[in-house]
């Protein structure tokens, strides 16, 4: 059983390896990032600016939208790294 913290090894239907090198995933940590300040905390906090909630809730939800965020994204941005890399170096893929 996979957990949000574990991404698989290989593609169950056609066993395309997912790991590269240490590090390679790195890349995913900018995405993650984006992703949790572009759809979460700036979202929040101009609710919050605007006075739609209190100054006090906005800084509540950012703070556990901060935290919980990148763990539920964790897997995603990975897999969005990957198809990018992938994406962009197509020689790198094997011939299948």
């Amino acid at each position: 059983m996979q957990n949000l913290m574990q991404l698989h090894k290989s593609c169950p239907t056609c066993d395309f390896a997912y790991y590269r090198e240490d590090g390679f995933f790195s890349g995913a940590l900018p995405i993650n990032y984006a992703m949790v300040s572009l759809f979460w905390l700036l979202p929040v906090m101009l609710i919050g600016v605007l006075g739609i909630i209190s100054g006090m809730l906005a800084t509540v939800l950012c703070g556990i939208g901060a935290v919980v965020g990148p763990i539920v994204l964790y897997r995603y941005s990975q897999c969005l790294w990957l198809a990018m890399y992938y994406g962009i170096i197509v020689d790198d893929l094997d011939a299948n």
